[in-house]
């Protein structure tokens, strides 16, 4: 007999119930995300994705910063040190920023 897997999806207002049924042994546990075909573990979403638009985030080394492109804004927050290398010359957005000047 094979092992059955319930996976719960919850919309607005009903709960449904999915049968998927498996001969691997391998089980998957905790939060996951579906992305393109993809199954995202909660903490690589936290940490490599986007949390508005979930696509994966770049990293610009001229700003030491991580920035989202499809939604146009820096993940992290300039610093308040007006000589900081990194900050004092980060662009608003990052679509303001032209690798040609590096």
């Amino acid at each position: 007999m094979e092992k059955a897997y319930y996976f719960y999806f919850v919309p607005a207002n009903a709960k449904r119930q999915f049968l998927l049924t498996k001969k691997t042994t391998s089980v998957l546990e905790g939060t996951y995300l579906m992305k393109d075909g993809r199954l995202l573990h909660e903490d690589e979403v936290d940490e490599e994705y986007c949390p508005k638009c979930f696509e994966e985030l770049s990293y610009i080394e001229q700003f030491d910063a991580e920035c989202c492109m499809e939604c146009d804004e820096w993940r992290e927050s300039a610093c308040s040190d007006p000589n900081c290398g990194y900050c004092s010359g980060r662009p608003e957005k990052p679509s303001m920023y032209n690798e040609a000047e590096e």
